[in-house]
Parts: C-alpha cells; sequence; structure tokens
C-alpha cells in the first residue's frame, strides 16, 4: 500500500472515530471561553493569572480531548471503550450530538464576533477616556518651592482640560491625595480616572528637573515615563511638553495654543498667587493679590494671571476688604483683560459667568458666558457649577441637578458638587433626598463643611422636625449660620423669647455682611415690612445670596406678598 493511500486511510479512521468532530468542537469552546474571560476577569477584578491558567489549560486539554475521542465512543449509553474502529459509522448517536455542537458553538463565535465589530467595539471607541494629574511633589532640598511644583501640576491639568474628547478630573478632587501615600490604582478608582499623571519637581540653582509618570489605572503600570530639563524661565514650556507627551500617550491630538507668559519672573509670581488663592483666607488674599499684581505688570499679556488676580480681587471682596463699589470695577477690568488676552479660555468665560452673575446680576449675560465656557471645555467643572446655579435661582431646579451630576463626574470629591445636590434638592423641596445627601457630605467632609449642619437643621424644620432642627443647629460652626437657624427653629418651638435673642445678636454682629438670612427670619415670623427692608439692602449691597430669593423655601412665606415680584423682574429671576 502506498504512502498516500496509508495517509488517506488515516484520515478516513480519524473522522470514522469522530477525532476531527471533536477537535474541532474543543478548539471552539476553547475560544469562546478565551473571549468571554477576557471580558469578564477584568471586569470582575480577578486575578490576572488566571487568564493565563485558563489558556494553558485549554492548549493541555486539546491532545487529552484527541485522545479520548480515538479510544472511546460516545454511544447512547454513555462513552464506550472500543478499539475495533469496523463497528462505527462516524455519524452515530456521538457524531450527530458533536455536529449539532458544533453548529452551535459557530452560531456563538459568528454572535461574538458581530456584537464585537460592531456594538463592543463602537461603545469602548465612544467611551470618553479619563485623566486625574495628582500634585507633583517638590523634593528640591528648598521646601519654599513647594508652590512651583503644585502650580505646575494645575497648569499641566489646565493644558489639558483643552485636549478635546479628553475628560480631566478636577483640581479639587485629585489634589485631596497630595502627600497621600495610598496605592495609584486605588486613587484611580477613588477618582474614576482611567490615567494619572504624577510627577516629581527638583530646583537647584535656578535648574529644572521634572519626572513624570503616566499611570494605567486599571493595572497600575506605568505606561510612559520621561526627565525634562531646562532652566527656571523654561517652566511653561516644559509643562506643554508634557502635556503633549501625555496627550500623545493616549493617542490623542494636542493643538491647544497657550501664550508662554514674556519673562520667568511674571511666571513665578503668578505660581505664587495662585498658591495663595488656593487657601482663601484674608491674609492670603492681601498676598495673591500683590504677587499677581506684579506678575501682570512683568507680562500685562500673560491671560491666567489677569483670571487670578480677578479672584483675589473677588475674595477681599468677600472678607469685606474691599467694598462693592471699590471691588466690582476692578474684577470687571482683570476679567476683561483676561478675556482679551485669551478669548478661548474655558477658564477666563466661566469667570465672565461668575462676575455677571453673583456681582452684576445680569443673569443673561452670565447664561451666554457659560454656554460658551461650556462649548470651549464641554466638562469644564466652573461652568457646569455656574449653569447649576443660575438655572436653580430661575427655578429650573431639574436642569440645575443634571449639571451638578456632570460636575461631580469630572470632580467626584468635591465638597462643592455634593453640597450643591443636597442643596438643589432642598430648593426642590424633595428634602428627605436633600437631608440624606447632607449627612453623607457631612460624614465624607466632617468639621470642614462649614454651614453643613446648618443647611441639615433648615431641611429637618422643613420636614416639622423642630427639635433634632435644633439640635443640629447647635453644632454648626460658622456662628452667622448657627445663629440664623436657631432664629427659625427656635420660633417654630414656640421658645420665643430665645428666638428673638438669636435675630438680635445676628443683626448685631453679621447685619453688615448677611442681610438675607436676616430677611428669612422676618419672612418665617410673618413680619414681611421688616423682611422685605432686609431684602431691599441686600440688593443695594449686591449681596449674592439675593438670588435665591425666588426659590429659597424660607422666603415661602413672602412669595404672596405684592412687592415680590416686582424684586424677582428687578433680579432677572424669571
Amino acid at each position: 500500500m502506498s504512502n498516500g493511500d496509508n495517509e488517506q486511510s488515516l484520515w478516513e479512521e480519524l473522522k470514522r472515530r469522530n477525532v476531527v468532530r471533536v477537535g474541532l468542537a474543543f478548539a471552539g469552546a476553547a475560544w469562546i471561553l478565551v473571549q468571554v474571560a477576557s471580558v469578564f476577569i477584568p471586569a470582575l477584578g480577578l486575578p490576572d493569572g488566571l487568564m493565563t491558567v485558563i489558556a494553558v489549560a485549554c492548549i493541555a486539554g486539546f491532545p487529552v480531548a484527541l485522545v479520548i475521542a480515538w479510544v472511546y465512543e460516545w454511544t447512547s449509553e454513555g462513552l464506550v471503550r472500543d478499539s475495533s474502529p469496523r463497528v462505527r459509522s462516524g455519524i452515530g448517536f456521538g457524531g450527530r450530538h458533536i455536529d449539532y455542537f458544533i453548529i452551535g458553538m459557530l452560531t456563538v463565535a459568528v454572535s461574538w464576533f458581530a456584537l464585537d465589530k460592531f456594538y463592543w467595539s463602537k461603545s469602548a471607541s465612544t467611551k470618553i477616556p479619563t485623566i486625574a494629574v495628582l500634585p507633583f511633589e517638590n523634593i528640591s532640598d528648598d521646601s519654599s518651592r513647594e508652590y512651583f511644583a503644585e502650580g505646575l501640576s494645575e497648569e499641566i491639568l489646565n493644558l489639558l482640560t483643552r485636549i478635546e474628547g479628553l475628560r480631566v478630573i478636577g483640581r479639587t478632587s485629585a489634589f485631596q491625595f497630595k502627600d497621600r501615600p495610598e496605592d495609584l490604582r486605588e486613587i484611580g478608582q477613588k477618582l474614576s480616572a482611567d490615567y494619572l499623571l504624577e510627577g516629581s519637581v527638583r530646583i537647584v540653582n535656578q535648574q529644572l528637573r521634572i519626572n513624570t509618570h503616566l499611570v494605567n489605572v486599571a493595572d497600575g503600570v506605568r505606561i510612559w515615563s520621561d526627565t525634562f530639563n531646562g532652566n527656571f524661565d523654561d517652566a511653561f514650556r516644559l509643562q506643554e511638553l508634557i502635556a503633549r507627551a501625555a496627550v500623545a500617550q493616549l493617542k490623542m491630538e494636542f493643538l491647544a495654543i497657550v501664550k508662554a507668559p514674556d519673562s520667568g519672573d511674571a511666571y513665578d509670581a503668578y505660581l505664587q498667587g495662585l498658591r495663595f488663592n488656593r487657601i482663601p483666607d484674608a491674609g492670603n488674599a492681601v498676598k495673591a493679590v500683590h504677587k499677581l499684581e506684579l506678575s501682570v505688570q512683568l507680562d500685562p499679556s500673560f491671560a491666567p494671571a489677569w483670571l487670578q488676580l480677578f479672584r483675589a480681587y473677588s475674595l477681599q471682596t468677600r472678607f469685606g476688604q474691599m467694598t462693592t463699589e471699590e471691588g466690582d470695577p476692578k474684577m470687571r477690568e482683570t476679567v476683561s483683560r483676561a478675556l482679551e488676552a485669551d478669548p478661548k479660555s474655558a477658564d477666563v468665560h466661566s469667570a465672565l459667568g461668575h462676575f455677571e452673575m453673583w456681582h452684576n446680576f445680569d443673569l443673561a449675560a452670565a447664561e451666554t458666558a457659560y454656554i460658551r465656557a461650556l462649548e470651549l471645555v464641554p466638562e469644564h467643572p466652573g461652568a457646569l457649577g455656574g449653569a447649576a446655579a443660575l438655572a436653580a435661582a430661575r427655578g429650573r431646579l431639574d436642569e440645575a441637578l443634571a449639571y451638578t451630576f456632570r460636575v461631580q463626574q469630572v470632580d467626584p470629591l468635591g465638597l462643592s458638587g455634593m453640597h450643591n445636590e443636597a442643596f438643589y434638592n432642598y430648593l426642590n423641596r424633595d428634602y428627605q433626598a436633600a437631608e440624606k445627601k447632607y449627612r453623607e457630605t457631612l460624614e465624607f467632609a466632617g468639621e470642614s463643611y462649614l454651614v453643613g449642619r446648618a443647611m441639615l437643621a433648615l431641611c429637618l424644620i422643613a420636614q416639622g422636625k423642630y427639635r433634632e432642627a435644633h439640635s443640629e443647629s447647635l453644632n454648626e460652626k460658622a456662628e452667622s449660620q448657627r445663629l440664623a437657624v436657631q432664629s427659625i427653629s427656635l420660633l417654630k418651638l414656640e421658645r420665643m423669647e430665645e428666638a428673638q435673642q438669636a435675630l438680635d445678636r445676628l443683626i448685631e454682629k453679621h447685619g453688615d455682611r448677611l442681610p438675607i438670612p436676616i430677611a428669612g427670619s422676618f419672612a418665617q415670623r410673618g413680619e414681611f415690612d421688616d423682611a422685605i427692608r432686609w431684602i431691599e439692602r441686600a440688593y443695594q449691597q449686591k449681596n449674592p445670596q439675593l438670588l435665591w430669593l425666588k426659590v429659597h423655601p424660607v422666603f415661602d412665606p413672602l412669595q404672596d406678598d405684592p412687592r415680590v415680584p416686582e424684586l424677582i423682574e428687578r433680579l432677572h429671576l424669571n
């Protein structure tokens, strides 16, 4: 017998013993198992080594399956050992069932391929990658350079927000992990980020050395590292190089064009002012103004310095270091100069919206500015937060909550987003949802959440839980808010003398700055003339709390007063 006849005879024997069918069926089943495992092992957080175990088992099992098929026949009575090939037809009981199994495997494989090609791949391609920039570590011998490392991190973050199709976690959330030695995968998961950009800065004799790493949160692996060197005047150029390199690793395009400052001294003064603005108190506001005025003097065309100077003036007005008559013109000039220097900055348009809404009471102009900011950066947390507040002030509470949930996507650990979710639920008269969120936020932030206890107390008052509300108010650290709530909770408890004492003390200590809580207390008493008088005082002061007149529950008793619609119209709240 020739070799060809022997080969044909062997092939026929393999078919008769269903070895070919079993091989095809096993290969199909193994392929499907590997595909399913590759999806569910990462999704369920199972060990990566499990994938290797499955692959090895499939490879090792293949020859075993072939041997079993050669030795045994699958019959209606089960597996039967039979060394005689003559009794096998190859299309008996076992052959037919294996054929059905192969057809089933082919159906599953084709379906899986179609889903992967036309559905899952499309879903994956439309998922927006999310990156968080952690505060860079200052490893210089000079600890006073801390501001430089932090500022550099924030400026890289700002550059990345300009990249279309990239979601950037807000500074408030990302910078919470400064000096916290947590696992990078855990940090990324808490921030809902796909990638983390971290690094360190060393400054020696005006020479910079910046080490950077891009980490894949899914497995904690560094997918890119590099070192950037230059002198102090190169800082802005280096941060742009870092942003470009990180974006390139994500297979995205860096089209952002931001004018560099004219000098390293201007940029250094800017970063110092930025640091003072990050810790808002009266002393730092003065220091920030000093540094930022120096920065714009050294480089009048550097938009970020004008923007931070706007914020510093806003803080000085808030802390009573300037009257609104003094502060508003300065804020108008600085935000205008920033817009002139960088008309495509979402930060600047968001700041303009803030000024128009909270300082100028021009809600139409504010809305235009916020819309423009969101056109430039759709996930800009400041513009989203401003748009939410504007919608809430006009009574569009569902819209305000929708904007707030978008803020929380890019700033998941930001206190303002949590507070606003609770506050807008309170304004929407969903007191149970508001109470729940206030309690969650207090648990998250602790006593650093000023006004949290007072707002929780107002929720409880709205639900008729007056004793519990008064108990909560006693723990409020902000005296003005504590007195304002107690003037209402004690009133509801019919402890009139104590309620009057709380109101008198509120007027005595805070009447010059906080007329709206006083007006709310008078409204709850039914003393509408006094309430209107304090509201008019707030209007003359351009007190921003006045914008809640239409929607705040404490003013509900006042809504039927014929003078209120005119006030609401004057504020453009309709």
